[in-house]
């Protein structure tokens, strides 16, 4: 794996494949969680450019070469529909004590900037000062503790004695997010950073410590802070961002710009964290990981996010992977309009089970509320369920998101939107920012607002293309507006994510367009087809 890539087989014959992306492929199976990836994440790393029906064909002719060049080891390259793997008997030679004179795989280059930027994180991260020497590409499973700590570093403390109080605010809304999140260890701390784990403390028993520090000041009327965050061990930076509101938000205002803050810190420690640490077992950041595969609207990545999840459920994480294996599942039945009732009853099984783990929970809540509205037979309990979940933490976008679900269901289309509107607002930043878009879109539709429900689908397809809930409503909307170019081409887009789709799908009974049936659309629809 260091200076000149090699296969060697145990005969001692050279196995090395001459192609440059059969070498690539091999690499990136072999710095991966359990040496498995899924055939949608390959595809992107080495042919991000390509359309996806031509990326998987040439994920397959590259497979088909490397069994090839493997010869009698060809066995030890698993592969299903889904996945492709390396067996666990594959020795991983990363001669250690070679750091400093020749890089991971020194010889393998790709022309792909998805390759090139993991490529680049993967080396980055071995040369962290005082990173642990990257003995194997799976590391032993790891918790993590959160430890967060505030200062003032306001001129006038003195006179301003409530300066640090909208930093504390910050710390413990951060805080509540991690647990939330599904990392239950969360240790806030004031009056400076690097404060050292005690004796008992889990950091000093092979914990791994995500430290974060929150300086807040006051000037001209606005709270001003900055928030920093690193991996304790070897200062490994992770995210940085600032924030200044009016000063009046620091009392207990959480929502907002504050809200967008918090959900765009969490969304970057997060995704920085799985980059420094790419064969990261963790619970907390594989949770994260099969989560953003839901709001993809492709079934495979959403059946490979049903396996991840289902392995989590004895993790620490158990409670958030029960909550989101229900949302999981609503998700799939959603899409195929399954009417399966051993899948509808799975779904509220683990949300039910989620509550009962972390009923205090507001993620756990918001995502139980969703699957309770859109599968349970009594609507209003989801309806409890998501408004629970806004008094358990007003700041999380998926606890408002669901209420404006269940005010729609309610008919209460001003309250709706209002909370949709917030919720995207509290969104930015976030990886799924395409899931808050289309929400907001269908609560304007529920107002008559065709026009404005149209710009939003349009940004959710933009910021995710192959997002199919968007495409679906995009060409509806066009079709009720008879403007039949901008039709034509997003009916091309989803046929290459959905094969056999028509316009006339749309008015079937069980196609997933809820809302153009709840709000009445449906006969315009048919008449514009027609």
């Amino acid at each position: 794996m260091r200076g000149t890539f090699r296969v060697v087989g145990p005969d001692g014959v050279d196995r090395t494949p001459p192609g440059q992306k059969e070498r690539a492929l091999l690499a990136l199976l072999a710095f991966s969680p359990d040496r498995r990836r899924s055939r949608i994440w390959l595809r992107d790393k080495l042919w991000s450019a390509s359309a996806s029906a031509a990326a998987a064909t040439s994920l397959r002719q590259s497979l088909a070469k490397l069994k090839h060049a493997l010869g009698p080891m060809r066995d030890s390259l698993g592969a299903d529909r889904l996945n492709l793997w390396l067996q666990p008997d594959v020795e991983l030679v990363t001669r250690p004590d070679l750091v400093g004179q020749a890089e991971l795989l020194e010889d393998v280059s790709v022309n792909d900037p998805e390759f090139d930027d993991w490529l680049r994180d993967l080396r980055l991260a071995e040369r962290a000062p005082g990173a642990p020497v990257m003995a194997s590409p799976i590391p032993d499973p790891v918790a993590i503790e959160v430890r967060i700590d505030t200062r003032v570093v306001t001129s006038d403390a003195e006179t301003r004695p409530d300066a640090g109080s909208f930093g504390r605010m910050l710390a413990d809304a951060m805080a509540q997010r991690f647990y939330a999140l599904g990392e239950g260890s969360v240790l806030v701390i004031e009056g400076g950073p690097d404060v050292p784990p005690g004796p008992g403390s889990p950091a000093g028993q092979g914990r791994r410590v995500l430290s974060m520090s929150v300086e807040s000041s006051v000037s001209a009327g606005r709270w001003n802070l900055h928030l920093r965050s690193v991996l304790a061990e070897n200062r490994q930076f992770l995210w940085s961002g600032r924030l200044s509101v009016p000063a009046e938000a620091g009392r207990c205002d959480a929502q907002g710009d504050v809200g967008a803050f918090l959900n765009q810190a969490t969304t970057g420690i997060l995704s920085r964290l799985e980059r420094v640490s790419p064969g990261s077992r963790n619970p907390f950041v594989a949770l994260q990981r099969a989560a953003r595969r839901l709001f993809t609207g492709e079934l495979a990545e959403i059946d490979l996010a049903l396996t991840e999840l289902a392995a989590l459920e004895t993790s620490p994480a158990g409670p958030l992977a029960q909550a989101w294996l229900g949302f999981a599942l609503m998700t799939r039945i959603l899409e195929v309009a399954s009417p399966d009732e051993d899948l509808r009853a799975a779904a509220l099984d683990h949300a039910a089970r989620a509550i009962r783990l972390a009923p205090g929970n507001a993620l756990v809540l918001a995502l139980a509320a969703q699957v309770e509205l859109k599968l349970g037979s009594d609507p209003e309990r989801g309806v409890y369920l998501a408004r629970l979940g806004r008094v358990a933490d007003d700041s999380d976008p998926y606890a408002m998101l669901a209420v404006s679900q269940a005010e729609l269901l309610d008919a209460r289309t001003d309250a709706s939107l209002q909370a949709a509107d917030w919720a995207r607002r509290a969104a930015r930043g976030m990886l799924n920012e395409n899931f808050w878009d289309l929400q907001l879109a269908l609560a304007r539709l529920a107002q008559g607002d065709t026009v404005a429900a149209r710009t939003l689908a349009a940004e959710a397809r933009t910021k995710a293309p192959r997002y199919r809930p968007a495409l679906r409503y995009l060409i509806a909307l066009d079709a009720i507006a008879d403007n039949r170019a901008s039709m034509a081409r997003h009916v091309t887009a989803l046929r290459l994510l959905e094969p056999g789709f028509a316009p006339d799908d749309l008015v079937h009974p069980e196609y997933p367009v809820a809302t153009l049936r709840r709000v009445g659309l449906i006969e315009a629809l048919a008449a514009a087809l027609n």
